[in-house]
């Protein structure tokens, strides 16, 4: 989005890839050059983006968008997957010139806050993708490609971007003058329209997102896939803003949304964005998601070969678990029936850090009362609060104020150098 001006372990339990060789090559079957070529989807510079790596690419962003797989979206699809797919591409030559590595285990804790996002595990996910028929190296790549991109970002800016002390000091004096006013904690979807040919496809595309995205689908994985904006690997979380933060086009619908409500598509110079308000507050009070809570998990499990009478009776017994279980202690003897990596304690999690649905549902209940149950692919998962301590007001420190206003500039920084990127590269689309 343009500006104006984990608990590791709930993450992890919850809730970002010459004569040997001729003699080989007796023993292969001939390939004709019209079969290499059609196994091709795109050149980048001097890199191929193959079609197997396309059609994973495009499976993941139908089954993360919900979007009915026909034709007619197949097209519009396509356009942004082979987009991202270049993107990534020139973002990780780029990275890989710098001489940035990434390592297996940063694209495994990548792929662990994917899954803390929508309540499961990294097996849960693997197997709700495996479902989808969409391979989990397609994820793993290009969370891979996003970690690269950021770490060179980093490196970029640490010569490129400073924020003076002036500044912050500036932006505090700014907090202090608006005291008292609303803030808004979202999330953003940006739809840019490079050309405008692809004005229709677009609009379109934000429309149908917007509709899978009222029927249920995660708003972070959508960003994930489709954003174009430096927070699409965090799900599109901007942080707080303030009315005057935005532009002129969102804040003007901003305002007008309540908690946890999706906007339309919004049409701004630079396309369409979808804008989600998390939370509201006033400047300077106390923020609710800033609670600290000791927290209950029972998961009940879907192994997968249950039919939908079976699962009609876990969920009776999830309700009954929700109407009659009554304090920690009793939630616990509830939980031992059910044996699941995610059912257990969580203590010292401030509510903010949990995912959207989970904070709804726990911000409406009082300490000892279990929540309703929340369902996806793996089973049905209950929350208790068993302590909370109430968020306390505070000023921002220096030290937060200047990691947002480089924030801010990073974000400016990466749409000037994927415009360069661009504009430098070879880029022949095959398909």
């Amino acid at each position: 989005m343009i500006l104006a001006h984990k608990n590791a372990s709930l993450l992890k339990n919850l809730q970002f890839f010459l004569t040997p060789i001729l003699s080989i090559s007796f023993l292969m079957p001939a390939v004709s050059v019209g079969a290499e070529k059609a196994k091709i989807a795109a050149l980048v510079n001097d890199e191929v983006i193959s079609r197997a790596e396309y059609d994973g690419r495009l499976s993941m962003m139908f089954f993360e968008s919900g979007l009915p797989r026909n034709e007619h979206n197949e097209k519009i699809l396509k356009t942004e997957a082979l987009r991202a797919l270049v993107d990534e591409k020139l973002q990780t030559q780029e990275a890989l010139e710098k001489k940035i590595k990434v390592t297996d285990e940063d694209v495994t804790r990548g792929l662990e806050a994917i899954s803390g996002q929508n309540n499961m595990d990294v097996d849960g996910l693997t197997a709700l993708l495996k479902r989808g028929n969409v391979p989990i190296n397609t994820m793993k790549n290009q969370v891979k490609a996003n970690i690269l991109w950021q770490q060179y970002l980093y490196q970029r800016a640490s010569g490129d971007v400073t924020v003076s002390p002036e500044e912050v000091e500036e932006r505090l004096n700014y907090l202090k003058d608006n005291a008292g006013k609303p803030q808004y904690l979202v999330a953003v979807i940006d739809l840019l329209i490079d050309k405008p040919e692809k004005e229709k496809d677009v609009k379109e595309l934000a429309d149908q997102l917007y509709v899978q995205m009222k029927k249920g689908t995660a708003f972070s994985m959508v960003a994930r896939q489709f954003s174009q904006s430096a927070a699409a690997p965090n799900g599109g979380d901007m942080g707080w803003v303030m009315e005057g933060q935005m532009m002129p086009e969102v804040d003007a619908v901003l305002t007008k949304l309540s908690p946890g409500e999706i906007s339309h598509p919004i049409r701004s110079p630079f396309g369409y964005h979808i804008v989600l308000v998390r939370s509201k507050r006033k400047m300077l009070e106390a923020d609710n998601r800033d609670a600290m809570a000791d927290l209950r998990q029972l998961h009940i499990v879907f192994d997968g070969t249950e039919d939908e009478a079976r699962k009609a009776e876990l969920r009776q017994e999830a309700e009954k678990i929700t109407s009659e279980v009554r304090g920690c202690p009793a939630f616990e003897a509830a939980s031992k029936k059910y044996d699941s990596g995610m059912t257990g304690n969580v203590d010292r999690v401030k509510l903010g850090e949990m995912p959207d649905q989970m904070y709804m549902l726990l911000s409406a209940i009082d300490v000892g009362k279990p929540t309703h149950f929340l369902e996806n692919e793996t089973g049905l998962l209950l929350l208790m609060l068993c302590h909370r301590d109430e968020a306390q007001i505070e000023m921002p420190s220096e030290e937060k104020i200047q990691q947002k206003l480089y924030m801010e500039k990073i974000d400016v920084l990466q749409r000037r150098l994927m415009r360069d990127l661009r504009n430098n590269a070879y880029i022949e689309i095959r398909i």
